[in-house]
């Protein structure tokens, strides 16, 4: 029987379901709370017996993942004996907004224009240099939106304050004006687009909406043969150019029709059973099956 270890910090729909298809295939899982690997000095034979680990979200909670970050370090540096998914390297460069836009514009993969800087004056010369009607403001280390905010917008200038005073720097964005008001979410796994949907603005701004499903915006799903195939060869081209195996990916058309990628998720959110789960378990029963 192939055993498929699972850390994890929250038990999350996505990985019950994931769990669930695993064990219905006759495989067996072994949940691990990164808490294990964080406060263990000795973590030997907590990997005993298992065939392939997946790796989800991480205490994403805590402020910035910076314990979770440096955890998956360790991991990588010779302490768990077999594969990961996603592999920790990859997964610490795509965590990292910083590193993830500089890892995409290396490879040529299309995002909006973009800066990490380090006082109010980088970003109002950031909006003059690039003529920006509006920047997007955002922490290296946030998740679903919660440190994303509009700028110029005087109530958000308390919280990209907080930031630059908690981290020293933030990501700084040209925002694409647009007349639709959603993005694209492609789930991918192995290079193949399994699921879709379209999430629109979280927010009451008619001119320059956040869109987020996850801050209370809603989200249509939709077939990837209904999702244009441009925008479905750029999201597999992102995912790939940072060496992922499982990701979610948001993106945005402009009105004349550019691919912009926002944002390459490592621990995608999905929260119903659907083809997504049912292809991270098969990946994962396939790739153990090698070992």
């Amino acid at each position: 029987m192939k055993c498929i270890g699972i850390i994890f910090d929250e038990r999350h729909e996505l990985i019950e379901y994931v769990a669930s298809r695993i064990e219905s295939e006759g495989g067996e899982v072994r949940f691990i709370h990164y808490t294990d690997l964080v406060l263990r000095f000795d973590s030997s034979g907590l990997f005993d017996g298992l065939d392939i680990l997946y790796l989800d979200r991480m205490g994403e909670r805590t402020q910035g993942y910076a314990t979770q970050l440096m955890l998956l370090a360790n991991i990588e540096s010779g302490q768990c004996p077999i594969p990961i998914v996603n592999e920790p390297s990859a997964y610490l460069i795509a965590r990292n907004k910083a590193l993830m836009y500089q890892a995409l514009w290396e490879k040529n993969i299309p995002i909006p224009e973009t800066a990490i800087v380090y006082s109010w004056e980088h970003i109002d010369s950031f909006l003059d240099t690039h003529s920006c009607r509006a920047v997007v403001v955002k922490s290296l280390l946030g998740y679903s939106a919660e440190e994303v905010f509009v700028y110029p917008d005087a109530g958000n200038r308390k919280g990209i304050n907080d930031i630059l005073i908690r981290d020293g720097m933030v990501v700084v964005q040209k925002y694409v004006v647009r007349e639709n008001k959603y993005i694209w979410r492609v789930d991918i796994v192995d290079g193949i687009a399994v699921t879709g949907s379209r999430d629109y603005a979280c927010d009451d701004q008619e001119a320059l909406p956040l869109c987020n499903y996850a801050q209370g915006g809603e989200s249509d799903d939709v077939l990837v043969c209904d999702i244009p195939p441009d925008i479905v060869r750029c999201s597999i081209d992102a995912v790939k150019a940072l060496s992922l195996v499982v990701a979610g990916v948001d993106v945005i058309v402009d009105d004349n029709g550019e691919i912009y990628i926002i944002e390459v998720n490592p621990e995608p959110n999905v929260l119903f059973e659907d083809a997504f789960t049912k292809a991270i378990a098969n990946y994962l029963l396939a790739q153990s099956a090698g070992n």
